[in-house]
């Protein structure tokens, strides 16, 4: 009865009234679907695009409304469609709008499964770029009326001048002991990569923090503990009485303390970009981003910073990270590309005049560089000041700095093939 009050209120669409619909309808979803994130899946979940993408509500009530209008012109047929259907075994195929339906809710259902992970990576890498603040830079709260100093020098070296050393209370809660720390940097990290990253050394009561993307340093097992109680406060410290600790982190009668040596501003650590999911797989999935805190930049000046790939699984019911892949630093790279430029292809200023050497292990431009504006990994658009050989700004260099290939991934300017330089312009600044 319903059907046949339906078939009367609305009568029979022809074809092309049923095709006009049909088109605008089309028209809509592929609109739609353009002003949305470029993210996008293949066959194998990989995941393209740069930026976060979160579904408005807007577009959900409009997908309804076109959804309606598509089922409106589907029932409008009534009882004969129905009766049609039913002695026509060939009509049980899917209609193109239920094949474009299915996409569209395939589609998004994935892209809200990358938002949903792009979430989980900005949760992860945040706490790991805190931590890492804190591990490497000593960027932890302190007490700072609340200090401690010791000379510190190594009999082993005759003639080398002791070292003062002054050292703040840490004041944070959870972190009240170097085991506190590591297991705070633990907790981010699967069982496996925990294992490479902290690797005991044969023979050494050393564990190895590889994570540093130029430099290996050591941090003994009880280094973080290291407990100076029986010194008093402003005497000398032999290394070798210590076992030649690095004394960074130390206890002192009941205190924890970090040295000021490192001590930056306390801030939180974060991230120049939010995390693109690159890849979703069976048992997790893969972000990348750039990180703008030492140890991934060689400058303060940094805005950009170096890119990084993080790789995640759940283990044990809880997000891990399970790998981080290093990829280029942009300031470095784009600094020595400017410097391949005015040694090998610029033929208006010769690099005597210039405060550049030919030393391709010396960035001399890092600190002038400045990045406009960047496409992940692939390329930048850049701005650098260039010195004359009395230091006086001389010149401005502007263009776009292609990389083709992970040449300069590490900052080394010995494979000009894997840039290249468009756009450019250099003009004498007056």
């Amino acid at each position: 009865m319903i059907i046949d009050k339906i078939s009367e209120e609305f009568p029979v669409l022809t074809d092309a009234e049923k095709e006009r619909i049909f088109a605008m309808s089309e028209k809509k979803y592929n609109m739609d679907n353009q002003e949305k994130d470029n993210v996008g899946f293949d066959d194998e979940s990989e995941v393209r695009g740069v930026e976060q993408y979160n579904r408005p509500i807007l577009s959900r009530i409009t997908s309804i409304a076109a959804a309606a209008v598509i089922l409106m012109a589907g029932i409008s047929g009534g009882t004969a469609f129905i009766k049609f259907k039913k002695n026509n075994p060939a009509t049980d195929q899917t209609k193109p709008t239920e094949a474009v339906s299915e996409i569209a809710t395939e589609k998004e259902g994935k892209q809200d499964i990358a938002s949903e992970y792009a979430e989980i990576a900005y949760k992860l890498t945040n706490r790991f770029a805190e931590l890492e603040n804190k591990y490497y830079n000593h960027a932890l709260s302190v007490d700072i009326d609340d200090t401690l100093s010791f000379n510190v020098y190594n009999s082993d070296v005759p003639g080398k001048k002791a070292t003062e050393k002054h050292y703040y209370r840490v004041t944070d809660a959870d972190i009240q002991s170097g085991d506190d720390l590591k297991n705070e940097i633990k907790s981010l990290l699967t069982v496996e990569f925990y294992d490479r990253l902290f690797s005991v050394n044969s023979g050494e009561d050393y564990e190895t923090l590889i994570i540093e993307p130029q430099y290996t340093y050591l941090f003994s097992n009880s280094d973080f503990d290291k407990d100076l109680s029986n010194y008093e406060n402003n005497s000398d410290i032999d290394l070798a009485d210590v076992n030649y600790h690095s004394l960074d982190f130390i206890t002192y009668k009941g205190g924890f303390y970090v040295s000021t040596f490192h001590n930056p501003p306390v801030n939180s650590g974060s991230y120049s970009n939010y995390p693109n999911v690159v890849k979703i797989k069976k048992n997790g999935f893969s972000a990348t981003l750039f990180a703008n805190f030492k140890p991934f930049i060689n400058t303060d000046k940094s805005q950009v910073g170096t890119n990084l790939q993080f790789d995640f699984v759940c283990e044990e019911g809880e997000w891990k990270i399970n790998d981080i892949i290093i990829g280029r630093n942009m300031e470095s790279a784009a600094a020595y590309a400017i410097k391949d430029y005015f040694i090998n292809d610029c033929d208006d200023y010769d690099i005597k005049d210039l405060m550049i050497t030919k030393d391709i292990f010396i960035n001399d431009l890092e600190e002038d560089v400045k990045i406009f504006s960047y496409d992940d990994d692939n390329s930048c658009k850049v701005v650098c000041a260039i010195k004359d050989k009395y230091g006086n700004d001389f010149l401005e260099f502007q263009g776009n700095v292609v990389f083709k290939n992970d040449g300069f991934r590490y900052a080394l300017a010995n494979d000009r093939s894997g840039i290249e330089l468009t756009d450019v312009s250099v003009t004498e600044l007056q």
